[in-house]
């Protein structure tokens, strides 16, 4: 509501609700004991909430079995149901954007520098960690199985998968990409001032055009 506060309903099996017990809501319910938040974000394949303060400080909820809430601790360790079922504060500063995809999260911080917490390509972290991103520092980041990214500078960048071309760097199918590369159309670097990363494809807006990498190289829409 215009007070920052939280209502939350449905499913319930992970504590995603940020309310305690696996009992679905079936109307809007407020989640308890959360402070006043600016942002709240979800991912349509995932069960963990996240949202982030007036303060910049980030909170999270729901599943946690990777350490994908980035609070320290994964939880439960083997359990099939249940989570964290109320906001927990996250480590690692204060944060711009809070993306959650699966059972991985990756964060941008108000510095421009990207973390990310869960299953991670070298095993998991339940504290957020560092990407490599090569000194880049971001403005804002569009996360799936790949991330792409704004530059300070304004030039879009990704790295992660690339099953169908979603890198846009002319190939497909090809090994996970642990840092950033900057896209280029016709050997000029892409620039946008939002991304989007969607399941294998991903789009960039820039000046109210749409660029689309999937499956070859960006391409003006």
């Amino acid at each position: 509501d215009t007070s920052g506060r939280a209502y939350a309903w449905g499913d319930n099996l992970y504590n995603q609700l940020g309310m305690s017990g696996t009992t679905p809501r079936l109307v809007p319910t407020l989640v308890p004991g959360s402070p006043s938040f600016m942002k709240l974000g979800v991912m349509p394949d995932s069960t963990s909430s996240y949202a982030i303060t007036p303060s910049r400080q980030g909170f999270a909820w729901g599943r946690n079995y990777s350490g994908q809430l980035g609070i320290g601790s994964a939880t439960p360790t083997g359990g099939t149901v249940g989570g964290v079922s109320t906001p927990t504060h996250m480590k690692g500063g204060l944060y711009s954007e809070i993306h959650g995809f699966g059972n991985r999260s990756v964060m941008l911080t108000t510095s421009g520098t990207v973390l990310s917490a869960g299953e991670q390509p070298g095993g998991q972290a339940s504290s957020p960690v560092a990407l490599p991103t090569g000194g880049l520092r971001f403005t804002t980041l569009g996360v799936d199985n790949h991330i792409v990214g704004v530059a300070l500078d304004g030039t879009v960048y990704t790295w992660g998968s690339n099953e169908e071309g979603e890198r846009g760097d002319g190939t497909f199918r090809t090994a996970y990409l642990q840092t950033p590369w900057q896209v280029k159309s016709g050997g000029i670097p892409v620039r946008a001032n939002r991304v989007f990363a969607g399941d294998r494809y991903t789009l960039a807006l820039n000046g109210g055009r749409i660029l689309d990498f999937h499956v070859f190289v960006a391409r003006s829409a």
